[in-house]
């Protein structure tokens, strides 16, 4: 997992963008499966100019190759408030945070298998009871106040899945009670409210993508829900205005 909070000087950051560049071809060689990053925004006033809070230039490569798997085996009885149980695996992750003119290269690839397996036997609970299994390929969020945003992402999921599985038993819950599964194979959110704000999302999802809930509940006090949600390919991409 990275995460980055970045408040640079734009003297930080002097000629960044041409060294940016050069050590993109460098890091990840054959860019057949993303668009050559180039900046036409500079500091010395030309294009979009740059705010007087500085600039801010992130590169992250994010690569992972072997299996993340996780497992919780949960056996409760007699418990006087709630259960709750949680098993999750994910192959890469980046949140970016900045308060600058930021450019951003996001790159993550994930050929190892994901998978999180939530087992649960309950059996008397005076509260409520909650078992969920979460597995993700590779996610990444970026959120910016500046005047520029660039964004460049391209995220690969090229396991044999991810997979998100919560077995489940569940009697004598007083209260209610909530199962579920999520699987995903790529996450991207950005949010930002600069005036110019390019975005390039690649997604490439050729892993199987699985998430299952088996469940079986009896005298159960409140209400019960089970959900079990399976995505490919997900982004979300928030652009607010200031008022200004």
């Amino acid at each position: 997992m990275v995460q980055v909070c970045a408040a640079q000087t734009a003297d930080d950051v002097t000629g960044a963008e041409q060294g940016h560049y050069n050590y993109e071809q460098q890091y990840y060689g054959d860019q057949s499966d993303t668009q050559t990053q180039q900046y036409p925004y500079s500091n010395s006033g030309s294009g979009y100019g740059s705010s007087s809070q500085g600039n801010a230039t992130i590169v992250n490569g994010q690569m992972n190759f072997n299996t993340v798997w996780s497992t919780n085996n949960l056996t409760v009885t007699n418990v006087n408030g709630d259960a709750i149980g949680a098993a999750s695996a994910v192959g890469n992750t980046a949140q970016i945070l900045t308060m600058q003119d930021s450019y951003v290269t996001n790159k993550q690839v994930d050929t190892g298998n994901i998978g999180s397996m939530m087992y649960a036997n309950v059996n008397g609970v005076n509260g409520s009871a909650q078992f969920t299994s979460t597995s993700l390929c590779n996610g990444a969020s970026v959120s910016t106040d500046p005047n520029i945003t660039q964004i460049h992402s391209s995220q690969s999921c090229n396991a044999s899945d991810p997979v998100a599985t919560t077995n489940a038993e569940v009697g004598n819950v007083s209260g209610s009670v909530v199962l579920g599964a999520m699987s995903i194979g790529n996450q991207f959110e950005a949010d930002s409210n600069a005036t110019h704000f390019p975005v390039t999302n690649i997604q490439s999802n050729s892993a199987g993508t699985f998430a299952n809930v088996n469940a079986t509940a009896f005298n159960i006090g409140g209400g019960i829900q089970s959900t079990a949600t399976a995505v490919g390919n997900t982004a979300q991409i928030i652009h607010y205005p200031t008022g200004n």
